[in-house]
Formats: structure tokens, sequence, C-alpha cells
């Protein structure tokens, strides 16, 4: 989503407001990414910790 908001930015232009628009939502899809792929690894290693201590 990310990628295809910043190439519509570029295709409309980001100082139009659509294109500016575009390249906001690209930031934002590019930190909430960011932010899920923390969120996963963290996931995974507090599931990896619960999984050995049932052991």
């Amino acid at each position: 989503m990310a990628d295809l908001a910043r190439d519509g930015a570029e295709i409309l232009d980001s100082t139009t407001p659509a294109g500016a628009r575009l390249r906001d939502m690209s930031q934002f899809f590019e930190h909430v990414s960011q932010n899920l792929i923390q969120a996963a690894e963290q996931w995974r290693q507090d599931f990896m910790l619960r999984r050995t201590a049932d052991r």
C-alpha cells in the first residue's frame, strides 16, 4: 500500500492536493508496516519464551 501511494504521489506530483494526500498516506502505511513488523517480532519472542516455559 505504501508503494502504491508513493507511486500515485509521484504521478500526480506531491505538490498537488491529491499528490500530497497520497504522499502522506504512503508515509502512514510505511510507519504502520514497520510497527507491525516490530510487533510480530516481539510476539514471536514472547511466544517462544512461553512455549519454552510450558515444557
